[in-house]
């Protein structure tokens, strides 16, 4: 017989998603938690950080379909993006089912979710911001080139596939409106 909630029923995304919804989710307590859905994955703005968790979905281009599939992306995101951006990408953090069947963001419990932990960069900052504002120059999309394809390690994201149609997308983006490299 089972001994704990765990291990009595699988504990669905949408329970995870409204919990992590709730600014009482985090410690310590955001004022609000604001969310982002993408077709790959949720994004808490809980203040002064972010968390994504990745949707349990399987493409083409990736696979997200098991629990441990989402921790090795979520590690291997981490892993390369603080190469770019080494103060932003803090960690993974789990999901945790306690015993007493209620869920945690950390500590202890069986770790039911993966999420990557992040700090959280000013929206005027981000780059579809600076793409829209047209404060991105030449030279900052040469050196995202640079970085991200002259590196000695390839750069890759999801199950070893490269990431140049992600940086394409952004450059393509960046000369809609008149930068070019």
């Amino acid at each position: 017989m089972p001994s704990t909630l765990s291990e009595t029923r699988e504990f669905p995304i949408t329970e995870k998603v409204a919990f992590l919804r709730r600014p009482e989710a985090y410690a310590p307590a955001p004022h609000r938690v604001d969310v982002v859905e993408t077709h790959m994955s949720w994004v808490f703005l809980a203040d002064a950080l972010v968390y994504k968790l990745k949707k349990p979905v399987r493409y083409e281009f990736l696979d997200f379909s098991t629990l441990e599939a989402r921790r090795l992306n979520c590690q291997r995101e981490v892993e390369l993006n603080r190469r770019l951006a080494p103060d932003v990408y803090r960690g993974t953090v789990p999901l945790t089912l306690r015993s007493d069947g209620s869920l945690r963001l950390g500590g202890p419990g069986t770790t039911i979710e993966w999420l990557v932990e992040m700090r959280r960069l000013p929206a005027d900052r981000m780059l579809d911001a600076a793409i829209r504002s047209h404060s991105v120059e030449p030279a900052d999309v040469r050196a995202l080139d640079s970085i991200v394809f002259n590196d000695e390690r390839p750069y890759t994201i999801l199950n070893g596939a490269p990431s140049r149609s992600v940086v394409l997308s952004i450059l393509w983006k960046a000369s809609a409106i008149g930068i070019r490299a």
